[in-house]
C-alpha cells in the first residue's frame, strides 16, 4: 500500500502487484468505466462495489486502476439504496432488506428484513452500527438502529417513529442523529432518545434530489445543498446548530468527508476541499478538477489515493488521482 502512495505522490510509474501503471498527477483522470445506474460506490482490498438503483451490485477488480475489470453482477430484485465495507463485511441496503456479504466471493452471510421502505443509511464503522431511515406505506417515517455481530447477523437495537417527513439523507455522530428532508431542513435528534432537539434551515437554494448530509467525529455536519453549495454546521451542542462555513461556485452533487478533506461532486468534475478549519472551507489546488467526460458524481469514495466517482445519469464510474 505504501509503495502505491509513493508512486502516486511522484506522478510516476511504479510496479504495484503486477504490471506498471501510469497514474499521473493530482486531478488526473485514471480511468472511466460504463457501469449503469449506480447510486453508491465503495472500494477496498483492490475491489470496487457499485450498487444499482435498478437492483444489484457490480463488482470490479481495480488492482489495475487504469483498467477496472468487471468480475460479476449480483441482482437483488429491488432497488439498492447504499453499500459500505466494514471490516470483513460488505453491507448492502436495498429498499426492503439489509444483507451482509463476504466481499471475496459475494456469498450472503446474513439478512434482515425491514418493516418500512429504506431511503438512506449511515454506517458507524467504529461500533459496527447501521442507521436506516425510511417511510412505511402510510407515509410515517421510521429510524432503525441495527448492530452487527461477529456472526455477520444483525440485531435491531430499536425502531423509532419520528415526525421527520420525506427523508432523503441521514448521518450520525456520538451526540445526535441528523436527518435531511426534502424541504431542505436538517432535523437534529438527540441520539439516546431520538427526540428532535433542533432544526437547521438552509440559507440558500437547494435541490432535494442532491441534498446530502455527512458528519465528522467532532460534531461538525456538512450538507450538500446542490445549487447552494456546501455548508459546515457545528452540532457539538445538538440543540444549538451554528453555521460555520460555506463553499460552492457551481451546482454540487455528492459529498464525502474524510481526514480533513471534503470531496465534492461537480458537473464534469470534482472539488477537493481543505476542512481542517470548518469555518474556512478552501479548495486544494489551483482550481476545481475538470474531467473531459460526461459525469456529475452523486456518490464518492476514496481508497488508496484514488477518488471513485459514480454518476447514475451517465452511468460512468471514474477514478481520479487525489494524492497531492
Amino acid at each position: 500500500m505504501r509503495s502505491l502512495i509513493l508512486a502516486l505522490s511522484c506522478g510516476c510509474a511504479s510496479n504495484v502487484s503486477g504490471p506498471t501503471f501510469e497514474y499521473g498527477e493530482f486531478g488526473d483522470l485514471v480511468s472511466v468505466t460504463l457501469v449503469g445506474d449506480g447510486v453508491d460506490v465503495v472500494a477496498g482490498n483492490e475491489k470496487a462495489f457499485v450498487c444499482l438503483e435498478s437492483g444489484g451490485v457490480v463488482v470490479f477488480d481495480v488492482s489495475n486502476p487504469n483498467a477496472p475489470v468487471e468480475e460479476r453482477r449480483i441482482f437483488t430484485g429491488e432497488p439498492c439504496v447504499g453499500v459500505d465495507l466494514v471490516g470483513s463485511k460488505l453491507v448492502l441496503l436495498t429498499t426492503t432488506m439489509v444483507r451482509t456479504i463476504a466481499p471475496n466471493n459475494m456469498m450472503v452471510k446474513g439478512e434482515y428484513s425491514l418493516a418500512f421502505s429504506a431511503q438512506a443509511m449511515s454506517m458507524d464503522p467504529g461500533w459496527e452500527v447501521l442507521w436506516i431511515v425510511g417511510e412505511d406505506d402510510k407515509g410515517a417515517t421510521w429510524i432503525e438502529e441495527l448492530e452487527f455481530r461477529e456472526s455477520a447477523q444483525m440485531y435491531s437495537m430499536r425502531t423509532v417513529s419520528t415526525s421527520v417527513g420525506n427523508p432523503v439523507s441521514l448521518t450520525e455522530f456520538s451526540e445526535a442523529v441528523v436527518v435531511a428532508s426534502d424541504d431542505g431542513q436538517l432535523r437534529v435528534l438527540e441520539q439516546e432518545a431520538l427526540s428532535e432537539v433542533s432544526v437547521w434551515s438552509p440559507d440558500a437554494a437547494f435541490d432535494e434530489e442532491n441534498l446530502f448530509v455527512i458528519a465528522d467525529d467532532e460534531g461538525v455536519v456538512y450538507v450538500n445543498l446542490g445549487p447552494g453549495g456546501v455548508r459546515s454546521i457545528d452540532l457539538s451542542i445538538p440543540a444549538e446548530p451554528q453555521t460555520l462555513g460555506s463553499w460552492g461556485e457551481e451546482e454540487t452533487r455528492g459529498l464525502l468527508v474524510m481526514e480533513e478533506r471534503a470531496y465534492v461532486g461537480l458537473e464534469s468534475g470534482l472539488a477537493v476541499l481543505d476542512i481542517a478549519n470548518p469555518s474556512e472551507l478552501s479548495i486544494i489546488g489551483a482550481e476545481n478538477i475538470s474531467l473531459d467526460i460526461a459525469i456529475h458524481p452523486a456518490s464518492i469514495t476514496v481508497e488508496d489515493g484514488f477518488a471513485y466517482l459514480m454518476d447514475p445519469d451517465s452511468g460512468n464510474l471514474a477514478l481520479v488521482n487525489v494524492v497531492e
